[in-house]
């Protein structure tokens, strides 16, 4: 088992990306455009759209009508302003926190996005959608029109990363050190699990949703580019995490893999379903673990450190092994025990569950 102890991501730290948050002025039909340049279309309640020209000498063409001559970079919201009038679920960034909020009345004007104002006025969305897979306490994804290109500089040594929730056809990760490329990994996600002669002939084709990397070289000030492609359709991503990963032990063979379903179901008297309101599942594990005698304080401290923090927790390092998702956790530790019972090693019962 590893865990992977989030590098936290910041605004220096998160170097570039293909998706906008503040978006562009908005789109003049009286101006001409350069290749590359970028203009905006507003929509209902805050919705703006930035798109990234595709021709130069660009006039007269609107974006939304113009594929050739307009490429769509992705969906943001407008800046909250506190002169602007803002009407019920019209929504608002603050990207300075990069958080998402929508207004809870009509004719909001002079309300802050604070704690003290946001209960009456304001509900706290979430993140931004170019920010959302740096969320570690959501689940709500990152999503861009075709391919999505960020860059991350961790500011300390990694050798780990989660890529997970991921709708895409290719991945490609790609370190570079001083100009030098350190560490290149790429992989086509398209797959189809086939059991069967059934499964061969009609199973569709899916794309793998996770994958981690245990083997990035420890530099430091590296910086990663990652790419996630599709063929036609989004890209979306909802989780990308890396660290300095920590190998705890060998997670016996009698795990236990479990959840919970948070769906509401409202029955009859007859006992037939009413309504059913269905809701995600949250994935727990049961795991013992072979540790070292040697590792008993190390791990403790580790425990410390991450309390009430999500992190990966990894029961199996090879993303293609069977047993991999099911032991795969994004979250955090609910109980442990050591058994010290053994002279030599110890075990470790962990419990821990997803976010």
């Amino acid at each position: 088992m590893r865990v992977i102890p989030p590098v936290i991501i910041t605004d220096e730290k998160f170097i570039s990306s293909t998706l906008p948050e503040v978006a562009s002025a908005a789109y003049n039909g009286a101006t001409t455009y350069a290749l590359y340049a970028k203009s905006s279309v507003a929509g209902a309640l805050g919705l703006i759209t930035e798109y990234a020209s595709l021709q130069a000498a660009n006039t007269g063409h609107a974006p939304a009508a113009s594929p050739t001559w307009w490429k769509k970079l992705g969906d943001t919201y407008q800046v909250f302003s506190m002169v602007a009038t803002y009407a019920l679920g019209e929504r608002v960034i603050d990207p300075v926190a990069h958080l998402v909020y929508e207004s809870l009345v009509d004719d909001n004007v002079g309300n802050a996005l604070t704690a003290a104002v946001e209960p009456l006025k304001w509900l706290l969305v979430g993140f931004t959608n170019k920010w959302a897979m740096f969320d570690s306490k959501s689940n709500a994804p990152t999503i861009a029109p075709g391919s999505h290109t960020f860059t991350i500089a961790p500011g300390e040594r990694c050798d780990s990363i989660l890529l997970y929730g991921m709708v895409a056809n290719n991945l490609e990760i790609v370190g570079t050190n001083g100009g030098v490329v350190i560490y290149n990994y790429s992989e086509n996600l398209n797959e189809r699990e086939v059991f069967d002669g059934r499964d061969y002939c009609f199973k569709p084709f899916s794309t793998k949703p996770t994958v981690i990397r245990f083997n990035i070289p420890l530099y430091s000030g590296t910086e990663f580019t990652i790419t996630l492609s599709v063929t036609t359709g989004n890209t979306s991503l909802v989780h990308c995490i890396m660290g300095l990963s920590v190998y705890v032990g060998d997670v016996h063979y009698n795990a236990k893999c479990s959840g919970d379903n948070y769906s509401t179901v409202d029955r009859k008297f007859d006992g037939n379903i009413n309504k059913m309101i269905p809701r995600r599942n949250v994935p727990t594990n049961s795991l013992t673990i072979d540790i070292d005698r040697s590792k008993c304080r190390m791990l403790r401290k580790l425990i410390e450190i991450l309390n009430g923090t999500v992190a990966v927790l990894s029961g199996v390092d090879d993303d293609s092994d069977g047993y991999f998702d099911p032991l795969l956790i994004v979250g955090f530790i609910t109980h442990y025990e050591f058994d010290l019972n053994n002279s030599v090693g110890a075990l470790l019962m962990l419990n821990t569950e997803s976010i």
